[in-house]
């Protein structure tokens, strides 16, 4: 268990050490899955976003949102979609802007939220997250 926080750590170090978002090409970099690593490390399971060329956007392992969209300005992540209900029904609009502190070849943190206390979010590409924890991919879309 040491040896997985130590790894998941070191990660995130590299971002810090390597990442900024001046001269990246946010757009490019961004694009493919991104999953929770914590959710996948308690179940296995990838829950998380797919970013595709085209700006369309995917939410794995969410059934209660269907994702349109997705778009990079002055650094900040815009995701848009709608809500849906346990039937599909769509019941509201899902919208997200946040901030990209970290991107880089395999973590991405966004901050949803600047002021104290602040609320960060990080995501793993899922290669990374079965090298951390060891488990089997479960592909949930």
């Amino acid at each position: 268990m040491k040896k997985k926080l130590f790894i998941l750590l070191a990660i995130m170090f590299v971002g810090f050490t390597t990442s900024s978002n001046v001269g990246q090409d946010l757009e490019k970099d961004i694009l493919g899955k991104w999953c929770n690593p914590y959710t996948y490390q308690d179940s296995g399971e990838i829950k998380g976003f797919e970013f595709k060329k085209s700006g369309k956007a995917i939410f794995m392992g969410v059934k209660t949102v269907k994702l349109d969209s997705w778009s990079i300005k002055d650094g900040t992540l815009t995701v848009k979609g709608k809500r849906l209900d346990e039937n599909g029904v769509v019941t509201g609009e899902y919208y997200t802007e946040e901030r990209i502190e970290i991107l880089n070849r395999d973590t991405l943190q966004v901050v949803a939220k600047e002021e104290s206390p602040k609320l960060t979010f990080i995501y793993v590409r899922p290669s990374v997250a079965k090298k951390l924890y060891g488990k089997e991919v479960k592909n949930n879309k």
